[in-house]
């Protein structure tokens, strides 16, 4: 039987109906026991969310329970508010020698992401990255490495950790600066942490030899690369870039371990 407007009409205002007269008849005692138990609901589904994540998005084990509430930092407030900004297309690149928080940054905005629903995500070191790529040009591989880079260049959300790292510089390079470009003419985010300085980074993806200059050469080489290079150029455009300073909390973190 084909139920006409009308009568669809009728059945939701006596549902809706029916719905308010149970509203009605709630004490506030029952409504708090409603309200927590909806919070439970809730915040269970979103740490569901945050653990299919972990595995979905290949975030390292050791970085499971990153958050930015846990591990604050003084960027903490500004990734958090980048990572869930809808229709970003922002280059947000961390600078830092090793230990200072980059990574953990990462991971806690792939669970911030994940904890509020907003989409999915995916991490990937530059070395993991290069053995993928290494597979994806074997003999009868499962996926060739354009299909990875159009796969890379779709994904909501991705992070690029230990960028600089691979021992094949040329491929790293290349690979990179195509897929910077791809996800910026896609208007979607990348992530990327790097234990570079800033202008060994702009150096490192143009392929230039930063050995042996003057702070003047290099102030002025970093200016001349950035409005003349067309991936810097459209990095810039897009870009937030921190740097994270202080101890190495791995230095302190075992140290504490030591003691114990």
């Amino acid at each position: 039987m084909e139920l006409n407007g009308k009568e669809v009409d009728d059945l939701l205002a006596k549902k809706f109906k029916s719905m308010q007269e149970e509203a009605e008849k709630m004490t506030p005692e029952m409504e708090a026991r409603f309200a927590e138990e909806e919070r439970k609901r809730l915040l269970e589904e979103a740490l569901d969310r945050v653990e299919a994540s972990n595995r979905n998005a290949d975030v390292p084990k050791r970085f499971w329970d990153a958050s930015f509430s846990k591990y604050p930092s003084k960027i903490s407030e500004k990734a958090r508010e980048l990572c869930l900004k809808k229709d970003s297309d922002t280059i947000f690149i961390l600078y830092g020698t090793t230990g200072r928080g980059k990574t953990t940054t990462l991971c806690s905005a792939i669970h911030a992401r994940a904890f509020e629903g907003v989409g999915s995500s995916l991490y990937f070191t530059m070395r993991n990255l290069e053995m993928v790529l290494r597979r994806c040009r074997t003999y009868g591989a499962d996926e060739d490495e354009v299909s990875f880079m159009r796969y890379l260049s779709e994904v909501p959300f991705l992070c690029l950790d230990e960028v600089g790292t691979c021992l094949n510089k040329v491929d790293e390079v290349n690979f990179l600066t195509n897929l910077i470009s791809a996800r910026f003419d896609n208007c979607l985010p990348t992530w990327i942490a790097t234990n570079l300085t800033p202008i060994e980074f702009r150096a490192y993806l143009c392929n230039v030899d930063i050995k042996g200059k003057t702070e003047e050469e290099l102030e002025a080489l970093n200016e001349d690369l950035i409005n003349n290079v067309v991936i810097l150029n459209r990095i810039k455009s897009v870009a937030v870039e921190e740097t994270l300073v202080g101890e190495s909390y791995r230095g302190v973190h075992n140290g504490d371990i030591t003691e114990a």
